[in-house]
């Protein structure tokens, strides 16, 4: 009787311990899409993090993602500012010893509480040519980088800044001292928010080899090996142009033009929204594409959306929509994200997390721009480069802006949306999150795909005296650079460059006029 009894408790022990198993698989399963789902607004399979190949591959592409956002716009070496100058391009082999030796200089200069500045100086119009007319390398980024975003720049997302002094960073000035014998370099760091220029002289990294014979041997193979390549300051066509017309620009703005003339080659691009973007198709069922579409946007998540279509004419809109997330996908190439649950207003959370979750987002999505590596129809897309455009701290969330490059060019958006009324996006990405999720996300999807070089005209002296009587309201101009333009109509269109002029919204009337291209004229 008594065996019996012992066999049915051990019995009903294994019986519970398995149930206990159970429970436990289904917490942890439980946990996972809670996790993901907190990360940034759509939750996905847990376990699928675990036995898709995929993941690691994407993981990987997270992380180079990361790395970039805040790779300098332009790399410019100075021998001589008005005259010998080199863009060095992310390609050449200068390139990552250069922006190495930038990052080393920074990580000492904002984390060593001992480092101390040498001197400040106010930032005025003629400061950074000032510091380029003698031998120096000038790193020059997108937007000016918060200070409490620099840990991202010199990755490490945990590293403490301990320098408090500078705000922000829009270039960053290495200066070798060629000249003297000085056998230390000098640092100028722009902080465009605060109007000052930090400068720090520090001695030479000798275990990168970098010291000022590198330097000085830099500069004179990029003289001898690449003159065919090197760019003069267009100072005296500015001064020209702002004695001729009514427009003024900046003294110091770096427009750079060939030394052996002022033409450049420029590749043009035709460009579309991805086929898959487009569910209305007479060859495959509507319900086809849709289950398509979801996988690409969604991956492992689209059976847990329900979707539908809205077919107005040419145009299409499918939507997926879950318990608290809808994604919006038009078949112009814009991509939508909403976080339908409420939000507390008074808690934005930290900065760090919010740019956590979106680097997240964006980094989970990178298929849909950018082509796998052993994908046989890769080298028919562009490469598409994402950077850090802007930021925008608000009071119950955090805004961020990216953009493309194809071939160091930037992409300038003139895109036309519906968000609660008619508005223009100017940018590939507008995001909004808080230290928990995402929260809206615009995003627009496009192929480029080159299609041959062209020379065009770099001087813009006629673009000027044009304005100068077109637009009356337009006093200064802060900026003009090349760019290519997309808009939002649906199907096909080519891509030539343009000019992209910045009015100084300081200095125009009305203080709201926006950047607008205009053409550039082919050889």
């Amino acid at each position: 009787m008594k065996f019996g009894v012992f066999m049915n408790l051990a019995k009903w022990e294994r019986f519970k311990f398995f149930i206990l198993l159970i429970l436990i698989f289904t917490s942890v399963i439980q946990v996972g899409i809670l996790w993901s789902f907190k990360k940034y607004g759509a939750p996905h399979y847990f376990f699928s993090e675990f036995f898709n190949k995929k993941n690691i591959a994407a993981q990987r592409d997270l992380i180079e993602f990361k790395e970039n956002l805040f790779l300098p716009s332009r790399v410019i070496v100075s021998k001589d500012i008005y005259s010998n100058n080199w863009l060095v391009d992310k390609e050449d082999e200068d390139f990552p010893k250069l922006y190495a030796d930038m990052k080393l200089y920074l990580a000492d200069i904002l984390t060593k509480g001992e480092i101390k500045y040498d001197r400040v100086i106010p930032l005025k119009e003629d400061t950074t040519l000032k510091f380029m007319a003698e031998p120096s390398i000038t790193f020059e980024f997108s937007t000016n980088i918060n200070s409490r975003m620099l840990p991202w720049l010199l990755d490490f997302s945990g590293v403490n800044i301990v320098n408090k002094e500078i705000s922000s960073i829009k270039k960053v000035i290495i200066i070798p001292n060629l000249l003297n014998e000085k056998d230390s370099c000098t640092i100028e760091i722009i902080d465009e928010a605060s109007k000052k220029v930090f400068e720090y002289n520090r001695g030479f990294k000798d275990r990168t080899g970098m010291g000022k014979d590198w330097y000085r041997r830099m500069m004179d193979d990029l003289g001898t090996h690449s003159p065919d390549s090197s760019y003069s300051l267009l100072t005296g066509k500015i001064s020209g142009i702002n004695s001729n017309s009514g427009i003024t620009i900046p003294k110091d703005m770096l427009f750079l033009v060939p030394q052996m003339g002022e033409f450049s080659l420029f590749r043009n691009y035709t460009c579309a929204s991805p086929g898959e973007f487009i569910v209305k198709d007479e060859n495959t069922s509507l319900s086809d594409k849709q289950k398509k579409l979801a996988e690409k946007i969604l991956g492992n998540d689209a059976e847990s959306f329900l979707s539908s279509v809205d077919l107005n004419g040419t145009a299409t809109m499918a939507t997926f929509k879950n318990v608290g997330n809808t994604y919006k996908v038009h078949s112009n190439g814009l991509l939508e994200y909403h976080y339908l649950q409420a939000e507390e207003n008074d808690n934005k959370g930290k900065l760090e997390d919010a740019f956590e979750k979106i680097t997240e987002f964006i980094g989970s999505k990178l298929h849909l721009i950018v082509k796998p590596k052993n994908d046989d129809k890769n080298n028919e897309f562009s490469d598409i480069e994402i950077y850090l455009s802007s930021f925008e701290e608000k009071n119950d969330k955090y805004k961020f802006t990216f953009d493309y490059r194809l071939n160091n060019v930037p992409v300038f958006f003139n895109f036309a949306i519906n968000d609660k009324g008619k508005r223009i996006l100017n940018s590939a990405i507008e995001i909004e999150a808080t230290g928990k999720r995402v929260l809206n996300c615009y995003w627009i999807i496009k192929e480029f795909t080159p299609i041959g070089d062209k020379t065009y005209n770099l001087v813009f002296t006629d673009v000027m005296d044009n304005l100068s009587k077109t637009r009356p309201d337009i006093k200064s101009i802060k900026n003009i650079y090349s760019c290519y333009e997309v808009r939002s109509e649906e199907g096909t269109k080519v891509l030539e460059p343009l000019w992209l002029i910045e009015p100084d919204k300081e200095k125009s009337l009305p203080v709201k006029v926006e950047s607008f291209t205009e053409k550039m004229n082919p050889k």
